[in-house]
């Protein structure tokens, strides 16, 4: 499955020119590059992000989308503080 980490480290390779040459541009290994772009590593440290220019985000999702807002009124009841 393709993850949105994977995209982002597949493009940063892409507009690097190489795995290579996007290992020698930051501190990290080209094999972990590699498996980070195959999906076959998740969950990155801080200092592997930060090196590629990529922030982790952590939001908030309903479960059930039934508990979404339904009306107008209710979308605006998500945004009041």
């Amino acid at each position: 499955m393709k993850t949105e980490l994977m995209g982002m480290v597949r493009l940063k390779i892409l507009r690097a020119g190489s795995v290579g040459k996007l290992a020698d541009t930051t501190s990290i290994d080209r094999a972990y590059l590699s498996r980070l772009a195959r999906g076959l590593k998740e969950n990155p440290s801080e200092r592997v992000l930060d090196e590629l220019g990529i922030e982790r985000v952590s939001y908030y999702v309903w479960k059930d989308p039934k508990d979404e807002p339904q009306t107008e009124e209710e979308c605006w009841l998500l945004l009041e503080d």
